[in-house]
């Protein structure tokens, strides 16, 4: 008996591929190898018209599309087509490239391209602000001097100006400005002034003017050395300039023995034996309290007498040293 090859055709058999939101439905012919190019067709067929689409490509499901952005992106998963079993009995594999790749290149490719910009890095050379100005005061202890067994001078005085700070660089700065100084506690700078009358007996009237205060405008030049954020020395000197001076002027009257109608009034004004000019060097440190306030501490010696010796009949040196305390506020 003869073995006969019976070849089964499957007559209703259908293969769907989906399109767009359409399933289309393609016959078999009555071979197999028909069969196997119908279906191969069908799938090549298939991946074409899912690349031209922006839709998701699903198996057996419809594509949704969001009508308000037409502009959106397509997210195709890369996914396989498997196609069913050729003439060989093996799956026939078809890859599906991702779209959203070549949307991004498109995208990256219309955009324009953005201006660079440039940061500029903060420069640490000379400061931009050059000048500070500020108001300065304090007081200056002087040290005094010995007159006629007697000290003078010694004591508290006031000091108070302006502050210029001129910046050379980041380490070096000179100071200047304009203060007010005063020189206090003089007990023994008394000019008496005898006036004689001969008049049935021994008649005067005497005039006694004694200093107490000398008052100077003074002009500081130093240059600063800035050792860290916080603290500077500094070293140089001042000039002062002496505008007038203060204290009491004492008239009375003498008959005979009895001295009568005595007074005392203040004076000012009464400076002509004392030097106009005062200059001193000095040294000083500096510390930066918080924000705009800073305080220093100098150390000065003066350079000139402050007493005219051929007025007072002496050789006598009074000199102006001390320590100087100072506050300081910037403005600008």
């Amino acid at each position: 008996m003869k073995n006969t090859k019976a070849v089964t055709v499957a007559k209703n058999t259908s293969t769907e591929v989906a399109n767009g939101n359409k399933t289309t439905s393609v016959n078999t012919p009555t071979t197999k190898e028909q069969v196997t190019e119908q279906r191969n067709a069908a799938i090549t067929d298939s991946v074409n018209k899912s690349a031209e689409k922006t839709n998701t490509v699903t198996t057996n499901k419809p594509i949704t599309t969001n009508k308000q952005d037409t502009t959106a992106k397509t997210s195709v998963t890369q996914q396989a087509i498997k196609a069913p079993v050729d003439s060989a009995n093996k799956p026939v594999t078809v890859a599906v490239t991702k779209k959203d790749s070549v949307n991004k290149k498109k995208d990256s490719a219309s955009k324009p391209a953005q201006p660079s910009v440039t940061v500029q890095q903060p420069q640490t050379g000379t400061p931009s602000k050059k000048i500070i100005v500020s108001v300065e005061a304090g007081t200056n202890f002087c040290m005094g001097w010995s007159y006629n067994g007697t000290m003078e001078g010694r004591g508290f005085d006031p000091v108070a100006g302006l502050g210029l700070s001129y910046i050379l660089s980041p380490t070096w700065l000179l100071h200047t400005g304009i203060y007010y100084n005063g020189i206090g506690h003089l007990n023994s700078s008394t000019y008496t002034s005898p006036h004689i009358n001969y008049d049935f007996g021994y008649n005067s009237a005497d005039t006694s003017i004694t200093t107490k205060w000398l008052h100077y405008i003074t002009v500081p030049l130093q240059l600063e050395y800035t050792l860290n954020e916080k603290s500077h020395i500094g070293f140089g000197g001042t000039v002062s300039y002496l505008i007038t001076s203060s204290g009491t002027m004492t008239t009375d009257t003498q008959v005979g023995s009895v001295i009568s109608n005595r007074k005392d009034v203040t004076q000012t004004g009464y400076s002509k034996w004392f030097n106009t000019l005062n200059a001193s060097v000095m040294a000083m440190y500096g510390r930066k309290i918080s924000g705009k306030f800073s305080a220093s501490l100098a150390a000065y010696f003066g350079l000139i007498d402050l007493k005219d010796n051929s007025f007072f009949n002496t050789q006598k040196f009074e000199r102006d040293m001390g320590i100087r305390v100072l506050l300081s506020y910037d403005l600008l």
